[in-house]
């Protein structure tokens, strides 16, 4: 049952510490943009960085007040600007960032006003990149639930279609990146990790960096939801290795998670060890609402029961967990899960018992504001100590909902795991046919997982096949062209050499002839000389 506890919580908060969507602004860019607004700058350029510091407060993680004092600060003067110099682009931006401002403070009804301002204008004078800019604000007025999520869906698709148009390369980069955060939110990681990759390649073409650690970061986790984990240990690195240059800890807490997760999966407990560690240290230093140190907490003491050093996770929990500032719910979410993972491993079932009690109940009160994913990981942590404590009525109750809800939105990882613990449950309770029928679902899930990563690295292996052979026959043709030019610039070479030499060839000709003609008339004078004498 370790086991099933170890994977429930790695389920869990993977999802509890996912970052969704894009990557706001760094800071060090932001002071630089602050900077050069100090100087002499054209009005559009004023402009232009105004609106860019405020995005970088109204999408700055965390919702502190101030924060949004200064995105509305720049936007006005951005705003008055505009209109003073009659700059229309400016103008028409304004309109997305008050609807974001007063979306993001919670007035509504105020962003919608400011919104449709904008969707009148972009229709009426058909200005395609602002209907996207439009419609990509328009998802943020939806919830992350199922039902609204695939609204949003299709309202990215609106946006991604109005950007192709009439948008920059960035602009469509960008909500590719925003197109496959959804579809991983909805489970589906194949198209996930297909818009990541047309997104990459836009961004590798144009040159763009200011995106590729979050994308490379989620690009990790969608391979290690489809079982390549080797391909999610190389993105994370990828993604550390900005994040280490730019030292944004936000980002590289989440960075070095997923990396730790990824080498969790593949049962290396000593590497996981190491970046579950980086990833609580970095939290420790932007330690508020934004990022939170249990869930790294909890993999601590998870990695060292592991690796057979209970006394070291021991002290962890003693001197470092328990004196842990609790700011909010998931907060103390994660910090029963730290309970019930210590304290089932050392047999102290009272005390893992009601830290598990004060989960169900947490789970019941903040219902509203926990997505399906993380329900399931929360619901796995009840199953596995329900089972430890031989409560199997109420184990099979959490369990039945969690295949349910794992089924629901696609993602094996649950499958997988709810199939086990329904074959352990039944099992212990004597229901030895049902825990038959679960065993084979949970080799045929296996079996699925294991299929559809290796078609997947076929398809992508075809992919890069018919790139090279495409790339191979562009060189082809490109070699055949240039051979071409070549041929026509020798035959033009050859045809100006045949015309020099016929050229010569005729003053020499003219030469000869005139000289044949001097030498006849010389030798004539000379005869008619000798005939007078």
């Amino acid at each position: 049952m370790q086991h099933l506890l170890k994977t429930s919580l790695l389920i869990f908060l993977f999802h509890f510490n996912f970052t969704v969507f894009s990557q706001p602004l760094l800071k060090q860019k932001n002071e630089q943009i602050k900077a050069e607004l100090k100087n002499n700058l054209n009005d559009t350029t004023r402009i232009l960085k105004l609106q860019t510091l405020s995005l970088y407060y109204v999408k700055k993680p965390g919702e502190e007040k101030a924060d949004l004092d200064s995105s509305y600060v720049f936007a006005r003067e951005a705003d008055f600007l505009s209109r003073k110099v009659n700059y229309n682009k400016g103008k028409w931006m304004s309109l997305i960032l008050y609807s974001q401002l007063f979306r993001e403070g919670n007035n509504l009804p105020k962003g919608i006003r400011e919104l449709k301002k904008a969707f009148v204008i972009a229709y009426k004078n058909n200005i395609v990149w602002l209907k996207g800019e439009a419609y990509l604000e328009l998802t943020n007025y939806y919830d992350f639930n199922k039902t609204e999520c695939l609204i949003r869906l299709k309202i990215i698709e609106k946006a991604y279609k109005a950007f192709k148009k009439g948008g920059s390369k960035k602009q469509i980069a960008d909500i590719l990146l925003y197109y496959g955060d959804h579809y991983f939110y909805l489970g589906n990681f194949k198209a996930a990790l297909q818009k990541y990759n047309e997104a990459k390649d836009l961004y590798e073409t144009i040159g763009n960096k200011d995106q590729m650690q979050n994308l490379f970061s989620h690009m990790s986790k969608a391979y290690s939801k489809i079982g390549l984990y080797t391909e999610a240990v190389k993105y994370s690195l990828q993604s550390i290795k900005i994040g280490e240059q730019n030292k944004d800890i936000f980002f590289l807490t989440s960075d070095y998670t997923n990396l730790a997760l990824s080498y969790y999966k593949m049962q290396n407990y000593e590497l996981a060890l190491n970046y579950h560690k980086k990833a609580f240290d970095y939290s420790l230093e932007r330690y508020s609402q934004e990022v939170s140190p249990f869930s790294n907490a909890s993999y601590i003491i998870k990695d060292l029961i592991n690796l057979g050093r209970e006394k070291e996770a021991k002290e962890f929990f003693s001197t470092t967990v328990k004196n842990l500032k609790v700011n909010n719910y998931k907060d103390q979410i994660a910090l029963q899960i730290c309970y019930i993972a210590f304290f089932d491993n050392i047999k102290r079932y009272s005390i893992s018992n009601k830290a598990c009690n004060k989960l169900i109940e947490l789970k019941k009160t903040h219902r509203n504001n926990l997505p399906d994913v993380i329900n399931l990981g929360i619901n796995n942590n009840i199953v596995a100590h329900l089972f430890k404590i031989k409560n199997y009525e109420l184990a099979a109750e959490y369990l039945n909902n969690n295949i349910k809800l794992g089924k629901s939105i696609k993602d094996i990882d649950m499958i997988i795991t709810g199939h086990m613990m329904k074959f352990k449950l039944d099992s212990a309770t004597g229901n030895y046919i049902s825990a038959i029928s679960h065993l084979r679902k949970y080799e045929k899930a296996k079996d699925s997982i294991f299929n559809d990563v290796k078609f997947y690295q076929i398809s992508n292996l075809q992919i890069k096949y018919e790139t090279e052979k495409k790339d191979k026959n562009i060189h082809v043709l490109t070699n055949q062209s240039e051979l071409q030019k070549v041929k026509i610039n020798n035959d033009k070479i050859i045809k100006i050499v045949a015309g020099v030499i016929l050229i010569l060839l005729l003053i020499i000709t003219i030469l000869i002839f005139r000289s044949y003609k001097n030498k006849k008339e010389s030798n004539e004078k000379l005869q008619a000389g000798k005939v007078d004498i």
